[in-house]
């Protein structure tokens, strides 16, 4: 087992586990507002303000996790049809793409995060860097995977040419 390998396995299991919380904790937090909206009648102006912070965490980290298993958006049409160095090049293409969109989440969203570091939701109170530091964050993990993903491509191949 090598250390890519292992760093990608860590990652996965630690995402795996954060996005189950977050699944969970969405489910509560709406399971929650619906009782008190419709069973008491007393509707709570928290929880949806927290369910979507909550949401927005599970959805980048969701598509991190997706871009580190390859299950991400892809030219599949295109490279199930070309040979195997077209299909690797496209594959490449892909991830250096990827590795700028990551880029454009880290850089601005750092900053737009430290803008709003003194601002707070306003029903629950919780400093909205909890909320916008969900981008750079994701988007380091996006990057971290991407550049697994074209190490793994490379190591792949001189495992083949050796072969």
């Amino acid at each position: 087992m090598n250390l890519i390998h292992l760093i990608r396995t860590a990652l996965n299991s630690i995402l795996k586990f954060l996005l189950a919380i977050q699944g969970f904790t969405l489910l509560s937090l709406l399971g929650i507002e619906v009782f008190f909206r419709y069973v008491l009648n007393s509707a709570l102006s928290w929880p949806g303000e927290v369910a979507g912070f909550v949401f927005v965490w599970f959805t980048l980290l969701g598509t991190a996790y997706l871009v580190g298993e390859n299950s991400h958006i892809a030219f599949s049409l295109v490279s199930s049809r070309v040979s195997n160095i077209l299909k690797n090049l496209i594959y490449l293409f892909s991830q250096v793409c990827i590795i700028f969109y990551a880029y454009f989440m880290i850089a601005p969203g750092f900053k737009y995060t430290k803008l709003f570091s003194f601002a707070v939701s306003p029903a629950a109170g919780i400093n909205m860097a909890w909320l916008y530091s969900a981008v750079p964050i994701s988007g380091f993990i996006i990057l971290s995977y991407s550049v697994l993903n074209i190490i793994d491509l490379f190591m792949k191949k001189q495992g083949m040419m050796r072969q």
